[in-house]
């Protein structure tokens, strides 16, 4: 059975070009400190389901600081900024939660490749909010109820690559383990792009496996590229081979066939041999 889609990924595009109005203010206001918290930041909504974090919890935003090196006043006066400057949401950030728009168009391929729509902005109307009296005085003030920011996500993400995954997450990231680890003895380093591949695979619910044997028959041709161990994996999927059981039915198979063509030829050959020799 296919897993469910993830809304998060594993890499995103850094751009060298087009974010330079942003990151030169950033550098210009707050030196290296505005440069890190804002691909700190960016790395969160990677790792955060649907691309946006909620900080509306002052612990998450206290954390997020800490993990970038600066004070949380620092943090929020950065953050602020990046709403003026536009890169990321300002209305949504009047409400503590961020989101960039420009981030999650940048990786429109990648979800195009999962078959998946892109994550939507979210809606304010999707967050819960309680009311409870303000001490002093009879009026109310909006407080949130129990939504907690994505960033106590993230906290459990490390705590599971550190412990190597031992719940349901760690059986996906064992199997991308498995195949990182043929890749990686037989064709070279995982790039971005090949992790994209393998985690599309897998979430399809193909074995680590098969797709390891797609890597070694690729490497026995002599064509070390996950794009043409892709291209095998491709057809076999369309043969119906998408187990690693068919894939080695269907390689007996072949020998058989193989061998029984090789004993037909063998008996054409003979009998051709003696008509030659048979008298006229």
């Amino acid at each position: 059975m296919a897993r469910p889609k993830k809304c998060t990924v594993d890499y995103f595009p850094h751009y060298v070009t087009g974010n330079s109005r942003t990151v030169f203010i950033l550098e210009q206001k707050y030196g290296n400190d505005g440069y890190a918290l804002w691909f700190k930041l960016l790395e969160l909504l990677a790792v955060t389901d649907g691309h946006y974090v909620d900080f509306n919890d002052h612990t998450d935003l206290e954390f997020f600081a800490a993990k970038a090196k600066i004070d949380a006043a620092k943090a929020i006066e950065i953050i602020d900024q990046l709403a003026v400057l536009k890169a990321i949401d300002r209305e949504l950030w009047n409400h503590k939660i961020v989101w960039c728009q420009n981030f999650v168009n940048n990786l429109s391929e990648l979800y195009s490749r999962r078959r998946v729509s892109l994550p939507q902005k979210p809606n304010l109307s999707e967050f819960m909010y309680a009311e409870t009296p303000s001490r002093g005085s009879l009026c109310s003030t909006e407080t949130p109820k129990v939504n907690k920011s994505k960033v106590e996500n993230s906290r459990v993400e490390e705590s599971k690559e550190e412990k190597s995954k031992v719940n349901v997450v760690g059986v996906v990231s064992n199997d991308f383990l498995l195949v990182q680890e043929c890749y990686e003895n037989n064709i070279g380093t995982l790039s971005g792009s090949v992790m994209e591949i393998i985690n599309y695979y897998l979430d399809e619910g193909i074995e680590a496996e098969l797709i390891n044997e797609s890597i070694k028959v690729a490497c026995m041709n002599n064509k070390r590229s996950m794009s043409y161990a892709e291209g095998v994996l491709k057809n076999w999927l369309k043969e119906g081979i998408n187990t690693v059981d068919r894939y080695k039915s269907s390689v007996v198979e072949k020998e058989s066939n193989k061998g029984q063509a090789s004993a037909n030829n063998s008996t054409d050959d003979f009998k051709a041999l003696l008509e030659r020799g048979a008298p006229k």
